[in-house]
């Protein structure tokens, strides 16, 4: 069975046990996470060593970590490591999404934190990357902000159940775009 590799930081390290049973049902795909907490841009090359010839799709989630204000990963040197790892994925489709938006009264190091205004910046070098590399895009800011339930967990950096029932559906459509067209928007 061919494969969905999730490459990245929390937010897909967290699609495991029922969620990843839930997205493999979603995109016909076995689900490989090789996704890690606290991962940024610079770790993709080193997560993408789970490559394999059964490798159908892969889904990459950076952007949050980057934004951290203790990592403090200018918005350009994460387009750069990102685009280094577009352009060494081949003949595969690559989708991207996009760090959701934070709520940031929540957020444990309060003003201090990440902000959905620094988030913005990484979101649009991101879609400048994917648009040059051929990957897809997929932000899910305004599906989450349009949720009648708060998709967050109590910190209100990671998606809780309601987060994740609005982005894998939205995943599993954008994967089924055809890999030989030049899209680069599921937003």
């Amino acid at each position: 069975m061919s494969s969905l590799l999730l490459l990245g930081d929390s937010h897909f390290a967290r699609i495991t046990g029922g969620w990843a049973q839930q997205l493999a049902r979603l995109t016909g795909l076995r689900i490989v996470n090789r996704a890690s907490g606290g991962a940024t841009s610079s770790a993709l090359l080193a997560q993408d060593s789970a490559v394999d010839f059964g490798t159908a799709a892969i889904a990459v989630s950076v952007g949050t970590n980057d934004a951290a204000p203790w990592q403090r990963v200018p918005p350009s040197t994460f387009a750069a490591h990102l685009r280094l790892f577009v352009e060494s994925i081949q003949l595969r489709p690559l989708l991207y999404l996009a760090p959701p938006p934070v709520h940031e009264p929540r957020l444990e190091f309060g003003p201090d934190d990440r902000t959905n205004e620094a988030l913005v910046a990484y979101r649009s070098a991101a879609r400048a990357v994917c648009g040059a590399g051929h990957a897809m895009f997929l932000d899910p800011s305004q599906a989450l902000a349009d949720s009648e339930h708060d998709p967050f967990e109590a910190d209100g950096l990671h998606l809780n159940g309601t987060g994740y029932r609005i982005v894998l559906p939205a995943l599993a459509e954008a994967l089924k775009w055809d890999s030989g067209a030049q899209r680069t928007d599921a937003s």
